[in-house]
């Protein structure tokens, strides 16, 4: 079967500037991608993000769940070997269904958020990040992107990056996140599929001493 992901980048045009991955150092560089839906709403994801997503580039992968194919599980490890991945409400691999890893004493939840009512609630997404005791969560589910501060933690939402449709989001945008995690901050880099090119959001959100 033809690889999902092809050919190596070694710059993405931001809407701003230029980010060059021959350049920029990066410290723990993560990507954060959920929501493919491949095949049952989603055939593949489009060109402008395959060229992107290659081998070499990235240290690890942090997903969101709902590949809903071992396949797309295989592409992610092709990327990148370090893959963690919780279990959507789709998927039929035995992932788990929250995950905590550490960064230094950075301490970042991963869930796909199925489980959060109403669904991408701030009041229970706080919750859960509270009773995992993290300073960062991640989840997916809405397939909406979304990266804010709220109630004494960060929460990321890199939405679906195939743009797969749910009974409230026909249409998405389709959308990945890089992490840029540095001592002292975190980078955030939303792609976003814009007409048949991508564009690149930054966000920065201070690392608590």
């Amino acid at each position: 079967m033809r690889s999902l992901f092809l050919t190596p980048f070694f710059y993405v045009s931001c809407d701003i500037s230029k980010l060059t991955f021959g350049q920029h150092c990066f410290h723990f560089l993560v990507l954060v991608i959920g929501d493919f839906h491949i095949p049952d709403r989603s055939v593949c994801i489009h060109p402008a993000f395959k060229a992107l997503l290659s081998p070499g580039k990235i240290h690890h992968v942090w997903c969101t769940g709902n590949l809903t194919s071992r396949t797309i599980y295989d592409q992610l490890k092709f990327i990148c070997a370090d893959v963690h991945v919780v279990k959507g409400d789709f998927d039929q691999l035995p992932f788990p269904e929250t995950k905590v890893l550490t960064v230094g004493n950075l301490k970042i939840g991963l869930t796909h958020g199925h489980q959060s009512v109403p669904w991408g609630s701030r009041a229970s997404l706080s919750m859960l990040r509270r009773q995992l005791n993290v300073d960062v969560l991640i989840s997916g589910h809405t397939h909406v992107a979304e990266a804010y501060q709220y109630d004494g933690g960060i929460f990321l939402n890199p939405g679906s990056v195939t743009g797969a449709f749910t009974p409230l989001q026909r249409d998405p945008q389709p959308t990945f996140m890089l992490l840029d995690i540095q001592e002292s901050t975190i980078n955030l880099y939303t792609y976003r599929l814009v007409g048949n090119e991508h564009k690149v959001e930054r966000t920065e959100f201070p690392r608590a001493a």
